[in-house]
């Protein structure tokens, strides 16, 4: 076969810049090896090789050059696709010649120009020589924003300053080839890169295609201005910066709001985007941008970074956008901004005398009174967002904020004084500037509006002309721009409705909870609670959402008529609450009050300084070129830092509220009424008496808690011990799950630390150690394996430091784990470990060391890419016999000579260690870890995935049923041997105890926690015979899920002891060492019991003032044995008996709680807390009687978080949708364990339904002469009667089983469904009176416990009732009649499947062929026939089938029994049985499977009712829903009956009607 000749072709690398290369190729191999050409035409290629003509490149570039252009594209586009795409890639016709060149496009954002076509012959190699700039044959294209960066370090710099999480989803725009795009993929979860050029898609695709990142990456193509975007955490993009304003304003406005962006502008854009009052850009876009954002310059970009360089240079900017949005109207903003900026040399008082400015804002308000609008602000997110996107919709053009000093022409020259007719107007505006101190500034850069906290806009913003206010309303436009915002109409009847019923309330005092004389019998009280919240900030929807579950289940029982205690408390102990006013205080000590914040220096960022005047190919610099460091003056400081004052701001105080929070009491005065105050307007159900907050400023709740801690520790509970425990080295004491910012939950692990001696002499770097024992410590949780070890695992660029551990001995270890061991008593200094030299893990590699137990007399320290210096040591002890890490690492070692030598390790370190059986391994023999890695064909160290499958299979088989090879301990179970051998270790001196987090753990003081060994007070959870008694309280208690249940099993397995001191914070003291506090999940395991005597007590105030007249002091422990665990009368008390009695009657009545709600994170701590200390206090009656928990809540299937946005506190959702309508909202989000999901769109809809039930009610009552008022005799009336009974007892299950989603289906949706269907079903008759009373009575209180104040408007206002519907009772219904039940399903699913009979009778029953029957032949007459018994073969059938089912198991014998049985039956016997098994089989299997869904009954050989009886009973409804005039109901075993249906009979035939499938045919 010909051979190619060699072709010299020029071609830009992606990656790896200019070069040249060879190609010799076959002519099978070249189709399908074709490189990416540049763009040359085909003839040169053709000169440079006058000797190929016959080869088949030329064959196909003849082919290119003379084949027509229709006709080639379908070849080459149409017919071969992607394939032939990627071997001609990219062909360009200009004329009669073809070049390898690409079509161009913009990045994303910008709109497609076709590239106008070269003419004459330079063909491709014109376009390539006008533009250079492209890699792999893709030009760029300057003119469409193509600008790649090309700086590998700015791309590094970038990411760096981004703050990606690994779990961030990443927006890029305008991925171009992708070298920001791989960086992208390399930090965060997943990458949406949205791309507008299609070469540029492809190529996309192509460098991630077959890679780990290709699943994580996903391309968009289109406009990014015109897309909707998926949601994002986080902007990260180079984008063409002709969009730079519309896309900065789209992001803006983009819902849920994002974390933040970090985009590349032009410089002049992004200088104008931070511009600060004052500086010569500050401009309107500087305005709007900062209004809705945190704007930081990042660091500047020079032109050369990028390939084709632009004209101008660069900057990145990270936009943090504000959360919440400032309360501002968008767009009347926007008409002030422009007004205030267009001439921004001119005070403000000249702009707002000018003639034009002032008629138009007469114009705007004369229209506004004429309407009688009332500007308000955004009604939802999407509207908000519309106006946000709208503010950049003409800040595209820098030039138009430019102020070129012209002053205002003719027509807008001042207002003259003598003109009165608009001099009132004007006065009035003027007295508004005046009134916001604004008059004489000009330039509004320059006062405190463009702050962002908006004093001028509350100033200026749009008052309505009355009295001396005037409205701006408006000038966004040259006409009054109207809002097309919803209606809150429907909303606000129901918030005016919640007032008037809250006020009901009040003055009835409803929720008020008394205890009555004597013990309640099972049902006729029920006291539940829920854990206190923590009171640093508003409640929001996540505390609502368990909140509800308690409202709901106490609602049903107060309705049922039970006596309910519903009290609600507020929790203050523990430290966030003391960090953050100290963080306050340091801020205002370091930043001045009110603060300001520091600017931070920009970093220097790499930028090559081009000294050759022209671009060097690919990404490589010239020669010549170095990287020079550059600094700008100073910018905003990173959103990265959030300062506690800005957390307050985000709660809408102001600067003067802010600084009294620096006193931590502050918070427990301000947060809790403020709680109240939104629970009431929630409508909880709540007796106020019982109020309280923790801590010390309560005095009484205080003496409740130092009882508590005494009884405990008089009970030997409480005892004080050294403990390894979570730990924060700020605050000084440790750190329990209610102090952490985050890593709640996790506990300490436990390694023993193997101390490997370095053997001398020591290389120079360690020379400083000389006379001391220098160890490499090494974290291990198998010591087990130790015989086994071959070397020492470090990573090469790991940062190490050789640490003082006492005065002889010296641990190498990372800075993280010295940390931790100098808190347990291993450093020269406690808690400050003493670093002698700083080390990295290269200095390490080839140390010799001798390891404890190793067989080996020395081993040495070598390289391994996969240790974490962020988990144990950062020194990794190596035993490749069983553990398949090690064995794959030193394997590579071993064959690969240059891996060797790239870290300078020496043959002699690596060669002559051979693997040392040491454990017997039941399924892989003495050598597990190589067997393992040879089945699963695991090839390198870098297979992760397999190698971690393989480590788990091998450890665990190892430790459960591997026995010893080695050692003294040969023969034994390792399970035994393993702490044998490591007592064995600690005792000979050659390890040591190490413990840390098992995950990360920060405080909420913002430090990473640590393992301390510490000298505290402990409580003993998990002590054997309290565990018993735990256990046994579980079995008692109702958790009303297995998997609640289990949850506590779990807890319950592994919980021990609990520090329940702290030193730091809010709190009691402990009574016996008042040093120390107590931790805040210690106060709150038996506080429930408090709620029951508070009121007697403190008297309704929470703070316990002195109010009462039982004093603080009085309360003894005397006092509290006798009213909660059965002490005997306190003699010595100077308390009155009569309040220690009414106290002791008002615990024995409530007490025990029946039901405890909480979210299901509270079960392995609180929750299993509160459960131990009632059994060590409390007599066993005095037991908890449930807890129900659920998951957590999102909103709108996304995860509630503030950091994205998607947040509303209690109050906002209250003003948003109501309350009834949020709590009806919260009841539907779901019931379970799992997540809920809180909707938007349910709350509105649940507005809607409430509203238009009220307005139903009241037609109905407003028409009720016009109602049907005979008894209910219809059978519409009779099924409408039972579907209410049915609705009364579904509910009343639902309700007491707390499945409130399903109550709200059967209370309210169903019945709903229920009333429309019999309003529908009565006709002309009308429905009946008596039974509407009913519906609405029964509804209204069937919704009472979700919807309350709707339910007791309704009550009272449209009912006329007596009482309060809270108390109402539960409606009283006759047993359900499931009959009447499923004949009414069969008349529904009947008509309506004659409705589709007809409908396809009358258009036909071909696709695409419809047609509209005319009135003569439309079908006025409908024939039902029905047979209302199976008889024949599928009679046979069924008496069969109700033989072989057991239903006792609800199972039917084998298939192959039931196949017998129907062989030796009558059928069976029958000639033509084999044609009718055909037909049985197929009923036989439907009918099993209706079994399973409906129960026996579906064995029936009729239904429980007769068939003919219904449908001739509701004629008139069929014919009325059908449209018939006339309708006949018959039997199909009548045979008269049949001749009815005429030339229609074949359909008997074809579909026989069967018992609950009627057969109809329509007749003209």
């Amino acid at each position: 076969m010909a051979q190619i000749p060699t072709l010299s072709i020029s071609s830009a690398s992606h990656h790896q810049g200019s070069c040249r290369i060879k190609l010799m190729v076959s002519w099978f191999t070249w189709w399908s090896e074709m490189p990416f050409l540049p763009a040359r035409p085909l003839e040169s290629i053709r000169e440079e090789n006058p000797s190929s003509s016959s080869s088949p490149l030329i064959f196909v570039a003849a082919l290119l050059l003379w084949a027509p252009h229709s006709l080639l594209r379908r070849i080459a586009i149409n017919r071969l696709k992607a394939p032939c795409y990627l071997r001609l890639r990219f062909i360009n016709f200009s004329s009669d010649k073809a070049s390898f060149s690409q079509p161009t496009t913009s990045m994303a954002g910008g709109k497609i120009k076709r590239e106008k076509l070269q003419r004459g012959g330079g063909g491709g190699r014109a376009a390539a020589a006008s533009n250079p700039h492209f890699q792999g044959g893709i030009p760029f294209h300057k003119s469409k924003g193509q600008h790649i960066l090309k700086n590998p370090l700015l791309v590094d710099s970038i990411i760096q300053k981004s703050g990606i999480k690994c779990t961030d989803v990443i927006l890029e725009i305008g991925p171009g080839t992708g070298n920001l795009t791989k960086k992208l993929l390399e930090v965060g979860k997943s990458v949406i890169a949205v791309e507008l050029d299609p070469r540029m898609v492809l190529e996309l695709q192509r460098r991630f295609q077959g890679t780990p990142y290709s699943s994580r990456l996903k391309v968009i193509q289109g406009d990014v201005l015109k897309c909707d975007l998926p949601y994002f955490d986080i902007c990260v993009a180079n984008i063409p910066y002709q969009i730079s304003s519309p896309l900065t304003f789209k992001l803006l406005s983009h819902r849920p709001l994002f974390r933040c962006a970090v985009i590349m502008f032009q410089r002049e854009f992004a200088m104008r985007l931070v511009a600060q009052p004052g500086d010569t850009l500050y401009c309107r876009l500087s305005v709007n941008t900062q209004l809705l954002a945190r704007v930081n310059h990042l660091l500047k970009v020079g032109r050369n970074n990028f390939r084709p360089p632009p004209k101008v240079d660069s900057s990145v900017v990270r936009i943090e956008p504000r959360k919440p949005l400032p309360p501002v109207n968008f767009k009347e903003w926007d008409g002030l901004v422009r007004i205030c900026f267009n001439r921004k040399n001119k005070t403000l008082g000249s702009l707002f005398r000018q003639k034009t400015v002032l008629s138009l804002l007469e114009k705007n308000y004369k229209t506004l009174q004429a309407l009688q609008l009332t500007p308000e602000g955004f009604s939802d997110d999407g509207e908000m967002a519309m106006c946000v996107s709208a503010l950049g919709d003409t800040l595209g053009d820098m030039s138009m904020d430019a102020d070129e000093g012209k002053d205002d022409d003719d027509e807008d020259m001042e207002m003259d004084d003598g003109e009165t007719k608009a001099s009132d107007f004007k006065d009035k505006v003027l007295g508004v500037l005046k009134l916001g101190a604004v008059a004489s500034q000009s330039l509004l850069r320059r006062i405190a509006i463009n702050r962002l906290r908006a004093p001028c806009y509350l100033h200026l913003r749009f008052l309505n002309f009355t009295s001396h206010k005037a409205s701006f309303c408006g000038l966004a436009g040259e006409e009054m721009t109207e809002e097309s915002g919803k209606s809150f109409a429907r909303r606000d009847r129901l918030l005016e409705i919640e007032s008037q019923v809250q006020k009901w309330w009040l003055e009835g005092d409803v929720f008020r909870a008394e205890a009555k004389d004597s013990p309640p019998k099972d049902g006729e009280k029920f006291f539940g609670n829920f854990p206190f919240p923590y009171m640093n900030g508003y409640l929001h929807l996540g505390h609502a959402f368990s909140l509800s579950k308690l409202e709901f289940a106490a609602a049903y029982h107060r309705l049922r008529g039970a006596n309910v205690l519903l009290p609600f408390a507020f929790h203050c102990t523990g430290m966030p609450i003391k960090a953050s006013a100290d963080k306050l205080t340091r801020e205002i000590q370091m930043f001045g009050n009110p603060p300001v914040f520091p600017v931070v220096k920009e970093e220097e960022t790499g930028e090559p300084e081009d000294k050759t005047g022209g671009q060097s190919e690919g990404n490589q610099t010239q020669p010549g070129g170095k990287f020079k460091g550059k600094k700008s003056k100073a910018v905003a400081k990173s959103g990265a830092v959030k300062y506690q004052w800005e957390i307050m701001q985000s709660y809408g105080l102001s600067d003067e509220e802010i600084a009294k929070f620096t006193n931590p009491y502050h918070w427990l005065t301000f947060f809790p009424p403020l709680a109240v105050e939104d629970l009431k307007a929630f409508g909880l159900g709540c007796d106020w008496r019982r109020t309280f907050i923790t801590t010390d400023m309560n005095p009484y709740f205080d003496s409740f808690v130092r009882w508590q801690m005494r009884k405990l520790k008089e009970m030997g509970k409480i005892v004080k011990d050294l403990r390894y425990t979570i730990y924060s080295p700020l605050d000084g004491q440790p750190c329990a799950d209610h102090d952490r910012a985050s890593g709640e939950g996790v506990i300490p692990q436990e390694y023993t630390l193997i101390k490997m001696e370095v053997v001398s002499p020591f290389p120079p770097k360690m020379s400083v150690l000389e006379g001391k024992k220098v160890y490499l410590a090494a974290a291990t949780l198998r010591p087990e394996t130790m015989y086994g070890q071959t070397n020492c695992w470090v990573l090469p660029d790991g940062k190490y430091g050789a640490f003082e551990i006492n005065d002889t001995d010296v641990f190498i270890l990372t800075s993280r784990a010295a940390l931790n061991l100098a808190y347990q008593n291993l450093s020269r200094v406690p808690e400050k470990p003493t670093c002698l030299v700083e080390l990295t893990g290269q200095d390490l590699i080839g140390l010799p060391l001798k390891s404890p137990l190793a067989f080996n007399d020395i081993i040495y320290t070598l390289p391994m890419l996969s240790v974490l210096t962020d988990k144990g040591t950062g020194i990794v002890t190596s035993v490749p016999s069983d553990s398949p890490d090690d064995y794959m690492a030193l394997h590579d070692l071993k064959a690969k000579p240059a891996f060797r030598a790239k870290y300078g390790v020496k043959d002699e370190w690596v060669l002559p260690f051979e693997i040392i059986p040491i454990i017997h391994h039941p399924d892989f023999g003495d050598k597990s870890a190589e067997r393992i890695c040879i089945e699963k064909k695991i090839k390198s160290q870098n297979e992760r995935e397999k190698l971690d499958e393989a480590k788990k299979i091998i450890y665990k088989g190892g430790f459960y049923e591997g026995t010893m090879l080695a050692g003294e301990f040969t023969g034994m179970k390792v399970q035994e041997a393993k702490g044998l051998i490591r007592n064995k270790l600690l005792e000979l001196g050659q390890a040591v105890v190490y413990s840390e987090p098992e995950k990360k753990v920060m405080s909420r003081s913002g430090d990473e926690c640590v393992v301390a060994l510490t000298d505290q007070w402990y409580i003993t959870y998990g002590e054997q015979e309290w565990k018993k008694a735990a256990e046994e309280c579980l079995a008692g208690m109702n958790l009303y899920s297995d998997e609640t249940r289990h949850g506590f099993e779990h807890t319950l397995s592994w919980l021990n002891q609990w520090a329940c001191s702290r030193s730091f914070g809010l709190g009691t003291r402990i009574p016996w060492d008042e040093e120390f506090l107590v931790e805040s999940l210690s106060d709150s395991t038996l506080y429930m019991a408090y709620y029951t005597v508070a009121h007697m007590l403190q008297k309704g105030d929470m703070y316990g003032a002195d109010k009462s007249s039982v004093k603080p002091e009085q309360l003894t422990d005397e006092v509290w044995d006798f009213l909660f665990v059965g002490g005997p009368y306190p003699k010595s008390s100077e308390l009155p008996s009569s309040v220690l009695n009414k106290m002791k009657q008002e615990f024995e009545y409530w007490y025990p709680f029946d039901l405890r709600v909480s979210g299901k994170d509270l079960i392995q701590n609180h929750l299993t807390f509160c459960i131990y200390n009632h059994t060590a206090i409390m007599p066993k009656h005095h037991w908890p009687r449930g807890f129900r928990c659920n998951g957590h809540i999102m909103l709108n299937s996304e995860k509630m978080s503030k950091s994205t946005g998607n947040f509303r506190t209690l109050r906002q959702a209250i003003e948003e949708f109501s309350a009834d309508a949020t709590r009806f909202s919260l009841a539907d989000a779901g019931d379970g364990m799992d997540d809920a999901n809180f909707v938007f769109e349910t709350a509105n809809a649940a507005i809607l339904r409430l509203t238009k039930e009220i307005a139903w009610m009241e037609e109905v009552l407003a028409a009720e002469s016009s109602l049907r008022s005979s008894p209910p005799a219809t059978y519409a009336d009779r099924v409408f009667a039972n579907e209410m009974n049915i609705a009364v007892k579904t509910t009343e299950q639902n309700y007491s089983e707390y499945m409130f989603r399903e109550a709200l289906k059967s209370g309210f949706y169903d019945l709903q469904a229920a009333r429309d269907e019999y309003r529908l079903s009565c006709g002309a008759a009308g429905m009946n009176r008596e039974l509407l009373w009913r519906f609405m009575d029964v509804q209204t209180r069937l919704i009472a416990p979700i919807c309350p104040h709707y339910a007791e408007y309704v009550w009272k206002d449209l009912l006329k009732k007596d009482g309060y519907i809270v108390k109402a009772g539960w409606p009283q219904a006759d047993s359900p009649d499931l009959t009447l039940k499923k004949a009414n399903k069969y008349l529904q699913d009947s008509i309506v499947s004659m409705r589709k009979l007809l409908q396809k009778q009358t258009s036909g029953s071909k696709k695409g062929k419809t047609s509209t029957p005319s009135v003569q032949n439309k079908p006025t007459v409908g024939l039902i026939f029905v047979n209302e018994q199976y008889d024949g073969w599928k009679k046979e059938c069924l008496n069969i089938l109700q033989k072989k089912f057991d239903s006792a198991t609800g199972t039917f014998a084998p298939d192959q029994e039931i196949l017998s049985e129907l062989q030796k039956s009558e059928i069976g016997q029958a000639g033509n049985f084999k044609q009718i098994q055909k037909l049985c089989m197929p009923f036989l299997r439907f009918k099993k499977d209706e079994v399973k869904a409906v129960g026996v009954q579906a064995l029936d050989l009729k239904l429980p009712f007769g068939e003919i009886e219904v449908l001739t009973e509701n004629a008139e409804l069929i014919k009325r829903q059908l449209g018939l005039e006339h309708l006949e109901i018959l039997s199909a075993m009548d045979a008269d009956a049949a001749a009815r249906a005429g030339d229609h009979a074949s359909v008997l035939n074809s579909t026989p009607p069967s018992p609950g499938n009627p057969t109809a045919i329509f007749l003209s």
